[in-house]
């Protein structure tokens, strides 16, 4: 019969193997252990039928489907550009309005599984544009408290969500050229800092609708971004943004309903083409899409809600070049 000094330290050996392969495990890279993982999930996926048995045949598959899976990182982003206002109706000369812009949210990526050197981006954040009117002289009068000047000139503050979306070619493990569309619902505060001396109340009015609140609108931009790296990239863009004196919900939804079946006809043709050609994607997506957006903004230069009889919205466009940082 064992003595019970025995017995205590047999039981004390088999409760501490636990702890010591609990340290062993520890010990273990965190990215092996993410490996693992998903290799266990993938091997769901894995044919078990002739050659695709072979061990190797099936780390090599595994290995291409991690490569394409998305990746996602939070990203900062600001940028410089320069606008000019308009509005029908609205004569004389305006002055230029420098344009910064901040944004934060996250990118998020992936190769195409039918073509790997074919990327789908995704951003999306908020962002805030400050526009400032560079100063001028005036002379000794004005109106509603705004000084008259040779030129009509504003400040401006637009602030929303950012929407991208697009395709980009692969120029190596981190570096892309990207294509991107973007057209996103905004806010924006107008605040005039002088009207033309040259004109009257009844021409001063049209910028004037604009002020006392912030105003809906909506912004397009055809983006080029050159990522350089796994952290930095750069970017260049044109940007349209019309702001709705007022906001006629059944009217904009009418024509937002008629822009999306636009789109939504452009997008399954740039499906198809893709489908015969991955490397058409990215061109045709920023041709096709944007066309389609511009289109609308013009048709809408007039008419805020085309194609129903709206007034005129205020329309902001710049050139823009901008730095942004991932992580």
């Amino acid at each position: 019969m064992k003595s019970p000094v025995f017995t205590s330290l047999l039981i004390l050996t088999i409760l501490s193997l636990p702890v010591s392969l609990s340290a062993q495990d520890a010990d273990k890279d965190s990215n092996d252990v993410v490996n693992e993982v998903i290799d266990e999930m993938l091997s769901d996926f894995d044919l078990e039928d002739g050659d695709d048995k072979d061990q190797d045949k099936k780390k090599a598959r595994r290995e291409r489907r991690r490569s394409m899976a998305s990746v996602r990182k939070p990203r900062i982003m600001a940028s410089y550009g320069q606008a000019m206002f308009s509005r029908a109706g609205l004569t004389g000369e305006t002055h230029g309005v420098t344009l910064y812009g901040a944004s934060v949210g996250m990118e998020q990526w992936r190769r195409l599984v039918t073509d790997k050197d074919i990327i789908k981006v995704k951003n999306n954040g908020i962002f805030l544009h400050f526009g400032q009117s560079g100063s001028m002289a005036t002379i000794d009068s004005s109106f509603d408290n705004v000084p008259l000047a040779m030129h009509t000139s504003t400040n401006l503050i637009s602030f929303g969500s950012v929407d991208e979306s697009g395709y980009g070619y692969a120029l190596g493990e981190n570096s892309s050229i990207r294509l991107l569309v973007t057209d996103q619902s905004t806010w924006t505060s107008v605040s005039p800092q002088t009207y033309a001396e040259s004109l009257g109340p009844d021409q001063w009015q049209r910028l004037r609708d604009f002020t006392g609140g912030v105003r809906f609108g909506s912004t397009m931009a055809p983006t080029i971004e050159w990522k350089m790296g796994s952290t930095l990239s750069l970017r260049a863009n044109y940007m349209w943004t019309q702001v709705l004196p007022r906001h006629m919900f059944w009217y904009w939804a009418g024509s937002e309903l008629i822009e999306d079946v636009a789109d939504g006809i452009a997008s399954a043709m740039i499906k198809s083409f893709g489908s015969s050609s991955p490397s058409s994607l990215p061109v045709m997506n920023f041709i096709l899409r944007n066309a389609i957006a511009y289109g609308f903004k013009e048709l809408r230069r007039e008419k805020m809600n085309w194609p129903f009889d709206t007034v005129a919205p205020l329309n902001v466009t710049s050139w823009n070049v901008g730095l942004s940082v991932t992580f």
